[in-house]
């Protein structure tokens, strides 16, 4: 089973146009983050959890379904929600 995704939020980067986006997927609670540096990785559990910085050429981890997909997503949002940052756009 691959990936499911869903777009979390976006931002605009100070002093460039490009637009980050933060991607969570509903299976396994991973979350991916695209901005101007390239992809990053961070493992389930919040912000605060493990980071990877992932090439063009790799590809994020197989999906492994948890039970918590939704409640480690729903701790992003919190954490996000928290910061009160007016740069960032948080969807739902």
């Amino acid at each position: 089973m691959g990936h499911r995704f869903t777009k979390v939020a976006e931002w605009n980067v100070r002093g460039s146009d490009v637009t980050g986006e933060m991607h969570g997927c509903r299976e396994c609670g991973l979350v991916l983050v695209n901005d101007r540096r390239g992809a990053l990785l961070i493992a389930p559990g919040g912000l605060g959890s493990m980071h990877k910085r992932i090439f063009p050429c790799q590809r994020p981890p197989r999906c492994k379904p948890a039970t918590d997909a939704g409640q480690k997503l729903q701790k992003i949002y919190t954490e996000l929600t928290g910061k009160n940052d007016p740069r960032f756009r948080i969807f739902r």
